[in-house]
């Protein structure tokens, strides 16, 4: 469920961008779904990237690191981290 929501949020983040797309279409999702807002997303981050011995800072190595792990992976830890965190991956 997390991936079509988060496809409409991006959207409309993105969409806010002047001269950045002309149109969009927002399927699904809001850009107040609990898991878009009010977090420290720096934090979260980092929480993700230790789960896949990923660096937490500079957040340049981070990025890097986590950019390497497969995306059902993140799309699980986003599940394990805040719909069932005593889950284990």
């Amino acid at each position: 469920m997390s991936q079509a929501l988060s496809g409409r949020t991006s959207v409309i983040r993105v969409g806010v961008v002047p001269g950045l797309f002309t149109g969009a279409i927002m399927e699904s999702g809001t850009t107040l779904s609990p898991w878009a807002k009010g977090r420290d997303f720096l934090a979260t981050a980092q929480a993700v990237a230790e789960r896949f011995d990923c660096p937490t800072l500079p957040t340049d190595d981070l990025v890097a690191c986590l950019q390497t792990v497969g995306a059902h992976l993140l799309d699980m830890s986003y599940f394990t981290l805040y719909v069932r965190p005593n889950t284990d991956l």
